[in-house]
């Protein structure tokens, strides 16, 4: 059984290995609610983790275009 402390640090080496990916990853709960949010996705989409953490994932995506656009 996994100590307090030991989950504590596997969290910890977890967050480092997100956090020096080059790719945004963002985990959503199973109502798209953000639960994790990393460096690269902080540097794609603009936010701070504080601005999107238990904020929908909707947020970070682009209205979907309208019936009343015409195409260029």
């Amino acid at each position: 059984m996994e100590t307090e402390l030991e989950l504590r640090e596997s969290e910890a080496a977890a967050r480092a290995v997100l956090d020096a990916t080059l790719d945004g990853i963002i985990t959503i709960d199973e109502k798209g609610i953000i639960e994790s949010y990393n460096l690269a996705a902080e540097r794609i989409f603009g936010y701070e983790p504080s601005e999107v953490l238990g904020q929908n994932i909707k947020m970070l995506m682009p209205e979907p275009p309208t019936a009343t656009m015409t195409p260029t």
